[in-house]
């Protein structure tokens, strides 16, 4: 994808960008020391400011937590990220607590355990607040178009749809453009509408997470 430049950090569309470099989107954390040794690409940047820049390390880190665990079972070196998660809990002691503490075995259906599966909590909030970056910064590059940090924008998972949103998904999908990045283990879909925009974002294929993003 073509680099674009910027009056404006795009993360918070208020600050000048700062340095060159510019912001890691989506976040360089969530990829292992693996991937990123082995890829044959630039990991995608956007220009951002100092600010934005170092206020996302927090939540970050939950997302790394998050995309690692429901990622991981399809992609390779899974030992060094498995390795990158435990480096993740053991420097951070509230999302460790919170892992261990709120981890639970799922019920396969018929009133006994399944070993293959388990339920995690993660701090939501931010979690939430790291995707709501992701998803400033790629409608940028969708549209060249600065969002201000008021505009608000709503993070969902598939299962947050209601009957109806998702009858209509496949349809918005369609009009949607994709912008690809970091080697195909990134889409962005944008379906733009009047007053309101969908975006669909894709984590190595396999995490799938959406936002509704007030224009």
């Amino acid at each position: 994808m073509k680099k674009r430049k910027s009056e404006y950090c795009v993360l918070c569309g208020i600050n000048p960008p700062f340095g060159k470099k510019g912001d890691h989107i989506p976040p360089l954390g969530i990829y292992s020391l693996a991937e990123r040794r082995a890829a044959k690409y630039p990991f995608h940047t956007v220009p951002a400011c100092e600010s934005c820049n170092s206020e996302g390390k927090v939540s970050d880190e939950v997302l790394k937590l998050f995309v690692g665990i429901a990622t991981g079972e399809s992609r390779q070196n899974q030992d060094e990220l498995i390795d990158a998660i435990g480096a993740t809990l053991l420097g951070n002691a509230k999302e460790s607590s919170n892992f261990f503490r709120n981890t639970i075995l799922i019920d396969d259906g018929r009133g006994e355990i399944d070993s293959q599966r388990i339920g995690i909590y993660f701090d939501e909030e931010l979690c939430k607040k790291s995707l709501a970056r992701i998803c400033r910064a790629m409608y940028w590059c969708h549209t060249g178009i600065v969002l201000h940090r008021e505009k608000a924008i709503d993070i969902f998972f598939h299962s947050d749809m209601n009957v109806e949103m998702k009858k209509l998904m496949p349809d918005l999908l369609l009009i949607a453009k994709s912008l690809t990045v970091n080697g195909g283990s990134f889409v962005s879909s944008l379906a733009v509408g009047n007053g309101e925009s969908m975006m669909e974002m894709r984590f190595f294929d396999k995490l799938t997470v959406y936002a509704l993003i007030d224009q």
